[in-house]
């Protein structure tokens, strides 16, 4: 790197700080309650026809095989672990969040998975004795939440004999539409952003990692049978009152939301994009 190279380690960084606070709180702060875990699932899991599409898109991008031993970083109610532990020879699910984690459990037993560890820790406690390498393929699926975003693909190299494959967000995503048109009205000041696919680029190539690139866009459809459901979805999901008066609110709703014979048709698209590389 030459002096005036950008550094793009401090880059995500800030960027992630301005975004989530100074203080920067913990992704698993969000999910800290079975009942939102169980909703998290429920809305992007099995029972979802739109995330099931998107389940499959990513399994087949991974090439996924029978004796693969994977590590999953950020593994949440098991959205990837479970399919993933009923294709392969085993899986590691790091999941700090307590709801989380009591639902990647539940979610295992019903489906009669026992090939999967568990590990309750952010990614940056893990130790050696957490693990059981060797891991054929590591995987990060919008789950990097960590500020020091080059040591924790530091270390997830270091873990892997084969490949590493992350998922991140590319453009603005439609959550954020909704946090940059509600926060101005609730808040008095503007939504920042956090950083997206083309600075965890930059991150990878600086580090000397040259990743195959591909991209996802991904639809979800949810439909509510009333206003109520509508409201308690926006509430638990982005963590905002569901304030109609709110101007930007009702300009989201105008634009993303259609009624249907009584019920509430909310349509969501989000882009991606997918890096992998032999881990060195």
């Amino acid at each position: 790197m030459t002096p005036n190279a950008i550094d793009w380690n401090k880059e995500w960084k800030s960027m992630m700080t301005k975004s989530m606070g100074e203080d920067l709180p913990d992704c698993a702060q969000y999910w800290n309650t079975a009942e939102s875990a169980r909703r998290y699932l429920r809305d992007y899991g099995r029972e979802s026809a739109g995330h099931i599409d998107r389940v499959s898109a990513t399994l087949e991008a991974l090439s996924l095989t029978p004796d693969l031993r994977v590590l999953e970083i950020g593994t949440g109610p098991g959205v990837l672990a479970v399919p993933i532990a009923s294709q392969t020879a085993h899986v590691t699910a790091v999941e700090p969040s307590d709801g989380m984690m009591t639902v990647l459990r539940e979610y295992m037993n019903e489906e009669g998975v026992e090939n999967v560890r568990c590990v309750q820790k952010r990614w940056e406690e893990v130790t050696d004795d957490d693990l059981e390498p060797p891991y054929d393929l590591v995987l990060a699926s919008f789950s990097l939440g960590m500020p020091e975003i080059k040591a924790a693909i530091e270390k997830m190299n270091a873990v892997s004999s084969g490949r590493v494959c992350l998922f991140w967000h590319a453009g603005e995503q439609q959550f954020e539409t909704l946090y940059r048109l509600v926060m101005p009205h609730l808040r008095g000041t503007d939504y920042v952003p956090g950083p997206k696919a083309d600075v965890l680029f930059n991150i990878l190539y600086s580090m000397e990692i040259y990743p195959d690139v591909r991209h996802f866009n991904y639809e979800q459809v949810h439909v509510f049978d009333s206003e109520e459901e509508m409201a308690e979805y926006f509430q638990y999901e982005h963590q905002i009152p569901f304030d109609i008066g709110n101007p930007g609110l009702k300009t989201y709703l105008e634009e993303f939301v259609e009624e249907e014979d009584g019920r509430f048709v909310h349509y969501e698209e989000y882009q991606s994009m997918m890096f992998q590389w032999e881990a060195q």
